[in-house]
């Protein structure tokens, strides 16, 4: 049926394929597309005289691909692909977890056989839809829920009607004009954070009260150091009494309160940095534009945060110039130049295989030039490990001066985001020689994530960095920034 099949990990490591990969190495062309691109694929992709099923569990990083030839397409085979990677899952799903760090590939080899035997089953049976739906094991490790398949909870409201203030007011792309396009009517975010369950209030007693909200704390993905603060926030304000309708509300705004502090909520902190640098500007206070520096490792969204950026900059009636210092990523310049005809913002760019901070100065001195606003600089991918990769962006950073560096990070790596930032800010600080650090970040694809906001909260508390922005959609106006009233909201309910 499939010219070849394979189940692959994003490390890079083929955990089980039936055949060698085709001529031409479409897998590999593929994997490139989904995975470090992070392009929206249609299932089946066609490459060439190939047609590509393919398959993902970003949770355990897995990719499963089925090839067939264009000319010999079944009916079904989609479902047949997301079987097959939830019957891998089912048999190894202890050995994918540790995975790349202990890897052998004798431990897969076995599923030779589960793969032809279900493959006959399932071609035999002229597979319908429900023969392969996900076992009840496999649902409850997926992070995304789809609230058109759940019955609402008691009490329950769409947490996406106040989880995130509007940074944006119109969306003359994608709406008629005159409408209001709030990013919590987004059709993107439809899901965004779930729904509300049973509040942690109804407890009679303080002790109750208090060890509820920290195991929701913690339930919550909020770091263990960062729920015992809180808690203790909240024991101090009910001072020994037990909760009634009235120390809800204060245990509300205590919360709230120590949130906006670990969060540096600061809404309107980067237009206003931007307006004021304008400013300054056309007082002839300064000459350069606002510059900022998006920054961070690969594959998390930059160049779509970079193209949000500049919508928003667009709403605020500043202009923008984007620099393309991401000289090396095949498709990068393309992608920025199709947001700046879209967006009616200016590209700087200089072509493949230069010299990014030489490209940043040009870009720099082509806005000032031109008389625009605003300065955004695209950066390649990296690793805080990568001492020449990061060694390089320490020289951007000191010899262009950017008003402001932003680490792009995807919400979806949770608690190790943590780790990531602090990583990367502590090796921007080595390079630099401390002259130069992380300002702000921005959480991408964080409609994706689920309730387990206490990520974005452990991020802030470790690192001292604020979150300015975070994405929720794929829209230009998918853009927000977090809310410490609705986020206490959340962390009161189940």
């Amino acid at each position: 049926m499939f010219v070849q099949f394979c189940i692959v990990h994003v490390s890079g490591l083929v955990l089980w394929q039936d055949t060698p990969q085709p001529a031409g190495y479409p897998i590999d062309q593929l994997l490139t597309l989904l995975h470090t691109e992070k392009r929206l694929l249609s299932s089946p992709h066609p490459m060439g005289q190939l047609r590509l099923y393919h398959a993902q569990r970003r949770d355990l990083g897995l990719y499963a691909v089925g090839t067939m030839a264009a000319s010999n397409v079944h009916p079904g085979s989609g479902e047949i692909v997301e079987a097959m990677l939830d019957l891998f899952i089912m048999g190894h799903e202890g050995s994918i977890r540790v995975l790349p760090y202990d890897y052998n590939p004798e431990v897969y080899a076995p599923f030779a056989n589960t793969y032809k035997e279900s493959l006959r089953k399932f071609v035999t049976q002229k597979m319908t839809k429900p023969t392969v739906q996900r076992s009840p094991q496999l649902k409850k490790g997926t992070k995304q829920k789809n609230l058109k398949d759940e019955s609402p909870k008691a009490g329950g409201d769409d947490f996406l009607q106040n989880s995130v203030i509007d940074v944006c007011e119109t969306c003359p792309d994608t709406t008629p004009k005159g409408n209001k396009c709030s990013v919590r009517d987004s059709s993107t975010s439809s899901s965004f954070w779930g729904r509300l369950g049973d509040s942690v209030f109804g407890r009679k007693t303080n002790a109750d009260f208090l060890r509820d909200l920290r195991r929701n704390l913690l339930d919550k993905n909020v770091a263990v150091e960062v729920s015992d603060e809180l808690v203790k926030c909240v024991e101090r304000e009910l001072a020994g009494g037990d909760i009634t309708g009235d120390s809800k509300t204060r245990v509300q705004n205590v919360l709230s309160k120590n949130i906006a502090d670990i969060l540096c909520f600061e809404p309107d902190a980067f237009l206003r940095a931007a307006k004021a640098a304008t400013e300054e500007r056309r007082a002839g206070k300064r000459s350069k534009p606002f510059t900022v520096c998006l920054t961070g490792v690969n594959g998390v969204g930059k160049t779509t945060t970079i193209a949000k950026l500049t919508y928003l900059l667009r709403e605020a009636g500043l202009s923008t110039l984007i620099c393309a210092c991401d000289s090396f990523r095949s498709g990068a310049i393309e992608q920025l130049e199709t947001h700046c005809n879209r967006l009616g913002a200016t590209l700087f760019t200089q072509g493949y295989g230069k010299n990014a901070s030489s490209i940043a100065m040009y870009g720099v001195k082509e806005a000032e030039s031109k008389d625009i606003d605003v300065c955004l600089i695209d950066t390649t991918g990296r690793q805080y490990n990568n001492g020449p990769l990061m060694q390089a962006l320490g020289a951007l950073l000191c010899e262009n001066s950017p008003d402001m560096t932003l680490f792009v990070g995807e919400a979806l790596t949770g608690n190790e985001g943590v780790e990531q930032l602090r990583q990367f800010d502590e090796a921007l600080r080595t390079a630099t020689d401390g002259k130069r650090r992380i300002d702000g970040v921005i959480l991408t694809k964080l409609d994706t994530c689920g309730d387990k906001i206490g990520a974005t909260l452990n991020i802030c508390y470790v690192c001292h960095v604020p979150i300015l922005f975070v994405g929720i959609g794929q829209n230009y106006p998918d853009f927000g920034v977090l809310d410490p009233k609705d986020i206490a909201t959340l962390l009161t309910h189940k």
